[in-house]
């Protein structure tokens, strides 16, 4: 059991550091994609690890169950505003792409 709790904390600290990674990586960097990956793979990991630790009748450590339970709620705020400021870049950089092909298309019109 405390094998699995172990991994659980490795597990932890690996998606909090990436997903400050993926927080500063520009949104056109390829490392991005990969960061996204490897936190999905964190994540599907993290489950598997918490389900075993909940489906174990033997398990009754109340204190490290509300730890893990704090845990996922800070990844998830944590992931909801990583998610918002990246799709907030894209917005931008996605309207100022606009803006270049409307200012190139008024040049190539003179």
């Amino acid at each position: 059991m405390k094998e699995i709790i172990n991994l659980l904390d490795d597990t932890n600290s690996k998606a909090l550091l990436i997903l400050d990674k993926i927080n500063s990586v520009s949104v056109d960097d390829e490392e991005s994609s990969s960061l996204v990956l490897e936190l999905q793979e964190l994540i599907d990991k993290r489950a598997t690890l918490l389900q075993a630790l909940v489906s174990d009748d033997d398990f009754t450590d109340r204190e490290a169950l509300e730890h893990q339970l704090m845990l996922s709620q800070r990844l998830t705020v944590k992931s909801k505003k990583v998610l918002s400021h990246r799709l907030s870049l894209l917005h931008s950089n996605t309207a100022a792409k606009r803006q270049i092909k409307a200012y190139q298309a008024i040049e190539s019109n003179r």
